[in-house]
């Protein structure tokens, strides 16, 4: 029996050894609330992408009247609210890739979609390196540190992360390469690259 047990752990070492790690974060079980911010109400979907409050499934819209009457009634705990029938939500990622060709949001630099998510859902941690910044991952798996101008990575002894900045992240990949001519991926010891590795992988949520 012990040496069935063994054999199938084997084989499961094996399965996972192969398995490709998936871009997207886990799943959450329904989308988080509404947060409101910049006159504008954003949220991170089922599927984990970051989305914003629209009424034509394409483009973010300022609160209209209707929806503040509707907040407004949703905290007073009113019986009646409008009708949500019109409310939606565009999202980030490979929605937004269809809709705006082909770019996710996510690697645009000074786009809402990297904006909005590093400062109000990314899960900021240390670098696994001794004076890395700090570090998080978009909803598609790329690596981002902590920065305030889309260039260089805040010191993390500058960071109050009590403080809520409307943060420009500088994010791994073509962001970077567009800002410093390489992506921060392939070369070795550089922040991204130690983030990005297997003992160091992280999922937005945890």
């Amino acid at each position: 029996m012990s040496f069935r047990r063994a054999a199938c752990r084997r084989l499961l070492v094996g399965i996972l050894a192969v398995v490709p790690l998936v871009t997207l974060s886990h799943a959450q079980a329904e989308p988080t609330d509404w947060v409101y911010f910049d006159d504008e109400e954003f949220r991170v979907e089922a599927d984990g992408n970051l989305s914003c409050y629209t009424e034509n499934n394409r483009n973010c819209v300022r609160y209209t009247s209707d929806y503040r009457f509707l907040l407004w009634g949703r905290k007073m705990g009113l019986a009646a609210s409008p009708d949500l029938s019109h409310v939606g939500s565009a999202k980030c990622g490979a929605d937004h890739a269809r809709r705006w060709g082909g770019h996710d949001g996510y690697q645009q630099p000074d786009h809402w979609c990297n904006r909005v998510y590093a400062t109000l859902f990314a899960k900021w941690e240390k670098s696994p390196m001794t004076h890395g910044p700090l570090v998080a991952r978009t909803p598609t798996g790329e690596v981002m540190c902590y920065s305030t101008d889309g260039q260089n990575c805040s010191r993390p002894q500058d960071v109050d992360l009590k403080q809520r900045r409307y943060l420009k992240p500088l994010i791994c990949g073509s962001h970077h390469a567009s800002v410093w001519g390489v992506t921060g991926y392939d070369q070795p010891g550089h922040w991204c690259a130690k983030a990005r590795e297997p003992s160091y992988m992280r999922s937005p949520f945890g």
